[in-house]
Parts: C-alpha cells; sequence; structure tokens
C-alpha cells in the first residue's frame, strides 16, 4: 500500500524508505539477501558498531538526507556497543494540503493543557464542517481527508481532560482500527497484523543468530497550517543477541 501512495500526486507528497544497519560479519541468509535485493532496493549496509561515533555519524547523515534535515541527531554513539547487531530505521515524509482548507482568519491564539498544574498558549485553527467522525465512552475520533481523497489524517481527543496518558496506555491496534472503519464506514478489521506485537514474533528469515528486538526509539516532526499539513516520523529499532528463553518487548 505504501509503495502505491508513495511519490504521491498534485494533491500529496509521500515517501517512504528503510534501511537495515548490519553489524560487520553478522551472517545473513541468502534468502534473506536475494529479498533485500530484489524487493527492497538493497538498503542494507554493513557497520562497525564498536567505532560507535563513525557508525552513528553514517546512520544520522542517511536520517538527515531522508528528512530533508528537518530530523537530526537520531542515534548518539552511546546508544552502540558491542552487543548491538543490527539497527532498522524507517522514515516516512509527508506532505499534504486539505481537502477543506482551515480559514486563516478564523485562527486564535487558545490555551493548551499540557497537565493539571501547566498549560500554554498555542495557535488553534476552527472550521465548520462535514466530516468522519466516532466517539467511545474515552475518546473522540476525527478524521480530515487530504486532497486526493486517498490520504486522511486521525485526530483522537481523550474525553477526560488529563487523560492522555492513561488512553495511550490502554490504546491497541485492534481498537484504533475499528473506530476508523466505523466512522470511515470501511471495512479495515480484517488486516491480520498481529504476530509483529506479540512474542510469537520471529526473525528467522533474516538470520540463525538469536535476534530480539531490544529497543525502540521514535522522532516525528510535525507542521500544521490552515492549508497543509507536512511530517516526519523515523522508528529506529536496535537487536541484539540475547537469551532464547528471555521474552520480546521487555523493555516495554
Amino acid at each position: 500500500l505504501l509503495a502505491e501512495l508513495s511519490g504521491g500526486d498534485e494533491a500529496y507528497e509521500l515517501s517512504v524508505a528503510n534501511k537495515l544497519f548490519i553489524r560487520d560479519g553478522l551472517d545473513l541468509l541468502e534468502s534473506f539477501l536475494h529479498l533485500i535485493n530484489t524487493t527492497y532496493e538493497g538498503q542494507l549496509q554493513q557497520v562497525n558498531f564498536v567505532e560507535s561515533e563513525e557508525a552513528a555519524k553514517k546512520i544520522n547523515d542517511w536520517v538527515m538526507e531522508k528528512t530533508k534535515s528537518k530530523i537530526r541527531n537520531l542515534v548518539n554513539s552511546k546508544m552502540l556497543t558491542e552487543a548491538t547487531k543490527m539497527i532498522i530505521v524507517s522514515a516516512i515524509y509527508f506532505k499534504g494540503s486539505w481537502k477543506k482548507p482551515f480559514p486563516e482568519r478564523r485562527t486564535e491564539k487558545k490555551p493548551f493543557y499540557l497537565s493539571e498544574n501547566e498549560q500554554t498558549e498555542v495557535d488553534t485553527m476552527h472550521i465548520l464542517d462535514h466530516f468522519p467522525y466516532n466517539a467511545d465512552e474515552n475518546v473522540q475520533i476525527l478524521i480530515l481527508p487530504y486532497r486526493g481523497e486517498h490520504l486522511s489524517m486521525c485526530l483522537l481527543l481523550p474525553k477526560e481532560k488529563y487523560g492522555l496518558e492513561e488512553f495511550e496506555n490502554s490504546l491497541n491496534g485492534t481498537r484504533l482500527l475499528e473506530m476508523v472503519a466505523e466512522a470511515e464506514s470501511r471495512d479495515v478489521r480484517n488486516l491480520g497484523i498481529t504476530d509483529a506485537f506479540e512474542g510469537s514474533a520471529n526473525f528467522s528469515g533474516m538470520s540463525d543468530a538469536p535476534l530480539f528486538v531490544d529497543s525502540a526509539v521514535h522522532q516525528a516532526f510535525v507542521e500544521v497550517t490552515c492549508l497543509l499539513l507536512s511530517f516526519i516520523c523515523k522508528l529506529i529499532t536496535f537487536d541484539r543477541i540475547r537469551s532464547r528463553f528471555q521474552k520480546f518487548f521487555n523493555n516495554f
């Protein structure tokens, strides 16, 4: 799906880039290397993680190139150790125009509540129109379409004023997809994406070594205006050699 949408059209610009940074000397299966070269355009690079500063620079240079210099220093040398076997980096750059632009004259300063004890004034856009909407006892969801009809932005607002953290902890992919589907009247429930988030996930198709996801780092740059939205996000995961009996994602 992302491959079909990448590049965009006159209405939006979307690019997706993925790359594996592999420790020098790590044995990868021939079938996996063939898949990388034929399907993912060979986005794999061997690096020496022991030389942590040089390795971090190589990764950060690639990140800057793919995010048009919006995200810098995603990785620092202290994140890299002798135990690091592989780093997976995924980048998405998007810039699109709203199907229904917000009237600029209606933008005004409004309070934004960071916590019960802290608030700030932010530029707040206003529009009165019809949009896909859904709600349950905990959250409201609003969908703002972009020009071209292919993409939309989903906004989630907890009904509890200071309940964002609690809501984030309770949110799961299945419920989110259900709410979006009900708001858009489209059936997206049967995507079948479950194993990637459970201990049953395995990476045996990449290497005979026992690779485990150790931690994940995410950064995002988001710019919203009355006419358009642009965002850049990076997801990076660190894989290390660990005991086969240690559970996946034990740091989460």
